[in-house]
């Protein structure tokens, strides 16, 4: 497979908003979520008691090894996506379809079969990238980005998902 860089997977996909990736080409990139999380993706309500979780044990994230795009994967089945943080993966794109969704501008890979992903190493680094909020564009959609100077503010008193209160009050 002819080794792309992830400008050149984009680029396949600025004519039309999406296309059969041609003949035999494969990226390489560093994932940046796991399959064993639980907020991978959007997780319709089917109804008032279940959740559809298809689309979330599919999905998985990669980065450039530059930090610079990334991709959102979708796998064919629950079972494909076995990426695990920190490894550094080649994809054998064949088959595959990207997708480019705008405003903001964003690229997907689907279509990809268990036997497409080659781990290459694992226990990666991710690229350090540290932005303000108000450096942060399009291109770092699906990239690992470390927000720096932020506060988050509350206005219903903590952050924490508890009464806190009752917790000190348990020591």
């Amino acid at each position: 497979a002819s080794a792309e860089t992830f400008e050149q997977v984009r680029s396949m996909a600025s004519s039309a908003d999406e296309v059969a990736i041609p003949g035999n080409v494969s990226i390489e990139g560093i994932v940046i979520s796991d399959c064993h999380s639980m907020n991978n993706e959007y997780c319709p309500n089917l109804s008032w008691q279940r959740v559809d979780l298809g689309l979330n044990y599919r999905t998985a994230y990669i980065e450039s090894p530059d930090g610079l795009y990334g991709f959102r994967l979708v796998f064919d089945s629950i079972y494909s996506n076995r990426l695990e943080r920190g490894q550094l993966v080649r994809l054998n794109l064949s088959g595959c379809t990207v997708t480019r969704e705008k405003d903001p501008e964003r690229y997907t890979i689907s279509g990809l079969p268990a036997n497409c992903v080659t781990v290459l190493e694992s226990g990666c680094a991710i690229p350090d990238k540290k932005k303000r909020i108000s450096e942060i564009s399009d291109s770092d959609i699906f990239t690992f980005v470390k927000l720096q100077q932020v506060e988050f503010v509350s206005k219903k008193g903590s952050y924490l998902n508890i009464y806190e209160n009752c917790a000190q009050s348990t020591f």
